[in-house]
């Protein structure tokens, strides 16, 4: 047992798992295995006004999340009673609904522009850059844990033994990965558990409910 199965449980809607895990010891702040504990990657003033005059956007990584925001999120139909139990066994259990996490933010803005407006190609072709290079990583990033997944699965099925899933995309994308990582360093921003609920319109309602007038609302 460990904070993957819990974090599986919780994004997965397993109502039953989770409370089995919970009842076991498992730390219901757990965060999948491969979550950066730390947010020293963090600039001190990246929600600065100073650095962008657009609202704050965040790519939603949620091999960073904690259990608690992945039991608040619309999976496959999820029953809302379902949901509402997981969240209120992880909060009695201990779970922090203000516990931080970072999330990495866009490199890029894409502009739209209406009919006569002239365009800022030097921009435009970073934007695109930008976007190729997000996407390059995301691919690489699911590689590697489908990679991991396959190292260590044993289902009595014979697999060959070269396969590779990076076999299966564009080589193209870890070039460009890799020329532009040094340049254009991924960024990263801080949310927190209630907060991003609440931003995302995820089904906060039971974590309100279980803090009531205790909810800390100058957090």
């Amino acid at each position: 047992m460990s904070a993957l199965d819990l974090c599986d449980a919780a994004a997965q809607c397993a109502v039953d798992r989770l409370e089995q895990l919970l009842a076991a010891g498992v730390d219901p702040n757990a965060r999948p295995n491969d979550a950066n504990p730390s947010l020293s990657e963090v600039d001190e003033d990246w929600a600065s006004s100073d650095k962008s005059s657009q609202p704050l956007i965040f790519f939603d990584a949620r091999s960073e999340w904690h259990a608690l925001r992945l039991a608040a999120e619309d999976g496959t139909y999820p029953k809302k009673p379902d949901m509402a139990r997981m969240l209120t066994a992880l909060l009695r259990q201990g779970a922090d609904p203000y516990a931080q996490f970072r999330q990495p933010l866009p490199l890029y803005c894409v502009v739209y522009r209406f009919p006569g407006h002239d365009a800022d190609e030097e921009c435009d072709d970073e934007d695109i850059d930008l976007m190729k290079l997000e996407r390059a990583r995301r691919m690489l990033e699911q590689c590697q844990k489908e990679r991991q997944s396959h190292a260590g699965a044993d289902d009595g099925k014979e697999e060959e033994e070269d396969y590779d899933p990076f076999d299966d995309h564009d080589t193209g994308d870890y070039d460009i990965a890799m020329f532009y990582d040094a340049e254009y360093p991924r960024k990263y921003g801080v949310r927190s558990v209630t907060h991003s609920m609440l931003e995302d319109s995820a089904f906060v309602q039971p974590v309100l409910d279980f803090l009531g007038d205790n909810l800390d609302l100058e957090y």
